[in-house]
This record gives C-alpha cells, sequence and structure tokens, in this order.
C-alpha cells in the first residue's frame, strides 16, 4: 500500500510517499498495515498492539498531514508532533477517551511521514517511536485507557504502561 500526501515546507510544497508493507491473507478479510517495522519490539504483539486496516491508516495519515500543514511550528519534527496531538485531540472530542492500542496507529502514521519526508532514518524512527508516544501519554494521561477483554480501563498501572515505560 503507498501512502501519498502534500506536504508544505515553507512556503513550498513536495509530494512525499512511501510504500506502507500490508499483511493479506485468505484467512483475514481485508489487508492489514504491518507497521511493526517502526515499533520498538515490545509492541510488535498484534494479539495486544492489533493491525490496523489499510483504510483507517490512509485516513489517519492525511489528517496528520492536514494538522502538520496547518502548523505554524517551524522546527519540522515539532510540527509534526503538534499535528500528532491534534488528531488525538479530534478523536478524544469524537469518542471521549483514546485507547492505547489506537494511540500507538496514530504514532505510526508519525513514523510514516518523519520516514517519506525524509526527515529520518528507520533506526531513528525506532529509537524515537517510545518517546513519541510518551509525550501524547503525558500530556493526555486522563484521556487514555487501556483496551481489555473487560472494556477500557485505566492506562495508570496497566500492562500498556509498563510496555511504554521498558521501551524508552
Amino acid at each position: 500500500m503507498k501512502l501519498s500526501a502534500n506536504l508544505k515546507d515553507g512556503y513550498t510544497s513536495r509530494v512525499i510517499s512511501m510504500e506502507v508493507p500490508t499483511i493479506q491473507s485468505p484467512f483475514l478479510p481485508i489487508p492489514y498495515v504491518d507497521s511493526r517495522w517502526a515499533r520498538p519490539f515490545v509492541f510488535r504483539d498484534i494479539s495486544l498492539y492489533p493491525l490496523t486496516e489499510a483504510n483507517e491508516v490512509t485516513n489517519d495519515f492525511n489528517k496528520l498531514v492536514y494538522y502538520v500543514n496547518a502548523s505554524t511550528i517551524s522546527i519540522k519534527i515539532d510540527r509534526y508532533k503538534d499535528g500528532l496531538l491534534k488528531v488525538v485531540d479530534e478523536h478524544i472530542s469524537r469518542c471521549g477517551r483514546l485507547l492505547f492500542c489506537d494511540l500507538l496507529m496514530y504514532v505510526d502514521c508519525l513514523a510514516y511521514l518523519c520516514y517519506a519526508s525524509d526527515l529520518m532514518t528507520e533506526s531513528q524512527i525506532l529509537n524515537n517511536y517510545a518517546s513519541w508516544a510518551k509525550f501524547i501519554v503525558d500530556k493526555r494521561k486522563s484521556s487514555i485507557k487501556c483496551s481489555t477483554r473487560w472494556g477500557a480501563v485505566d492506562f495508570i498501572g496497566s500492562q500498556n504502561e509498563r510496555d511504554l515505560n521498558s521501551s524508552l
């Protein structure tokens, strides 16, 4: 699957694109994006941190690019993180909370943006991924929830929080 967008860079814009790996199987009804390349090892267990549908990633990526393009911050990575925060805030205002596994999917989009725009290499993304998730958790801690078989529970003290802290 290919992600592409027009990204503003000062007074100019440029087209960025990235080929995103997907998982397709006769046992799966639709293709899923395999974002494990960008995630630290602790977040690669798809039973705890599921993969997402390709069309959702495309929509989330485009929302992120929209907010990044609207930002007036001059430092690129800060502009990208500001866009991430705005996407998260939009989700929270719509749903009243944000599940940690959904947060990781938004962070995946930030990783794709950093890679497609040549801001960071794969290894730099791996090194920064957990800090991006922690940035959002620190900003919106009361709205972040952990997903379990029994429904959403508090993030504080959860396995998700332990996983995040172990990857920093």
